[in-house]
């Protein structure tokens, strides 16, 4: 080893995966899952995506944008911020 260069550390990433993952069946542009399709369940039709699958609890941004209607048209915003805790 040169003298002044320090030794390359590994570190394994191996414990960011043991979190909750996204359900891939949930996913935007992905096909209604197929126990979805015949009928869907009324409770979770205003139900947000944070509520049904355990991968979106922790996020604390709001995902609906708000829509207004103006005499030019519609008016896409971005969701409002959560102030941090």
């Amino acid at each position: 080893m040169a003298v002044g260069r320090l030794p390359l550390i590994r570190y394994d990433d191996e414990d960011e995966d043991e979190g909750p993952q996204p359900d891939s069946t949930l996913e935007q542009g992905v096909p209604i899952p197929v126990r979805m399709q015949g009928s869907f369940p009324p409770e979770l039709a205003s139900t947000p995506l944070e509520d049904i699958d355990a991968f979106y609890s922790n996020i604390k941004e709001p995902s609906t944008p708000v829509f207004e209607l103006t005499t030019f048209g519609l008016r896409v915003q971005p969701p409002p911020a959560i102030p941090p805790e």
